[in-house]
C-alpha cells in the first residue's frame, strides 16, 4: 500500500512538472490566442483537454482489457481472490482523471490569466 502510494505521488510530482514545462513552452502561442480574443476560460478548457486526452485514451484501452484479465477463469484458480466488478474499475478511472485535472489545473490557470503583451513583448 505505500509502495503505490510513493509511486502515485511520483507520477504525480512528474506531470506537475511536465505541466509547467509544456505551458512554459507555450506562452506565446496562448498570448495570440489572448490577442485574437480568446478567453481565459477557452484557454484553460483547451490546455486540460490536451493533458487529459492522452489519459482518457489510454483508459478507454486499458479498462476493458483488465476487465477482461481480471474475469478470466486462470485467476479463479487461486485460492484468494477479490472481487473486482465495473464499479471499482469505473471509479479508478475518474480518480484518474481527477488526479491529471487537478495535477495539471494550476500551471494551466497561471498560464491562461498572463497578461498577453508581457508575453509577446520579446517577439
Amino acid at each position: 500500500m505505500a509502495v503505490s502510494g510513493v509511486a502515485i505521488l511520483l507520477a504525480i510530482a512528474g506531470l506537475y512538472s511536465l505541466t509547467a514545462f509544456l505551458s512554459a513552452s507555450r506562452r506565446r502561442e496562448i498570448g495570440v490566442r489572448k490577442v485574437l480574443g480568446a478567453s481565459s476560460i477557452q484557454i484553460v478548457h483547451l490546455l486540460l483537454w490536451q493533458f487529459t486526452r492522452p489519459v482518457v485514451l489510454s483508459l478507454l484501452v486499458g479498462l476493458p482489457v483488465s476487465w477482461y484479465l481480471l474475469n478470466t477463469k486462470y485467476l479463479a484458480l487461486f485460492p484468494s481472490r477479490i472481487e473486482i466488478g465495473g464499479a471499482l474499475l469505473g471509479m479508478t478511472a475518474g480518480m484518474t482523471v481527477f488526479l491529471v485535472s487537478a495535477t495539471a489545473f494550476y500551471h494551466v490557470l497561471k498560464t491562461a490569466r498572463t497578461h498577453p503583451a508581457s508575453v509577446l513583448r520579446s517577439e
